[in-house]
């Protein structure tokens, strides 16, 4: 959040210094201390890194946009707007939709993904690929 040309060129470059070593190491660690087998903890770091770097992107963008508030506010307003008739799962949610602060959101996004890495299983096949191809 704090250096937003980082976390912006950060969604296109491949890091390969010792700081993504390390950072690879403990995020590996990690999932495999919360019970993911190899498979699962070495495709969950992708995703892991991919939701953080995405995140703070976003945040740091919004930052340093003049325009970020009045759409933020048009954005809620026509939440708060809809009809039960035409948009009843939103109205049901809306409430939801907008609460929590971002650290609050940014942290229940790194439960859910992990919960989930531990929890599906990778595919037969990629486990013997090996092919290092990433979907990012």
């Amino acid at each position: 959040f704090e250096h937003p040309q980082l976390a912006r060129s950060a969604l296109v470059a491949r890091p390969s210094g010792e700081n993504y070593l390390r950072l690879v190491e403990r995020i590996l660690d990690l999932l495999s201390r919360g019970g993911a087998d190899r498979a699962q903890a070495a495709w969950g770091v992708d995703k892991l890194l991919q939701d953080a770097t995405a995140t703070a992107a976003e945040h740091a963008t919004q930052q340093h946009d003049p325009d970020f508030p009045a759409d933020w506010n048009a954005s809620v307003s026509a939440l708060h707007r809809t009809d039960e008739a035409t948009h009843p799962a939103i109205t049901a949610h809306r409430q939801h939709l907008t609460s929590g602060t971002p650290e609050q959101r940014m942290r229940w996004s790194f439960d859910v993904l992990v919960n989930g890495i531990t929890s599906t299983p990778v595919p037969d096949s990629a486990s013997e690929s090996g092919s290092g191809a990433r979907a990012d």
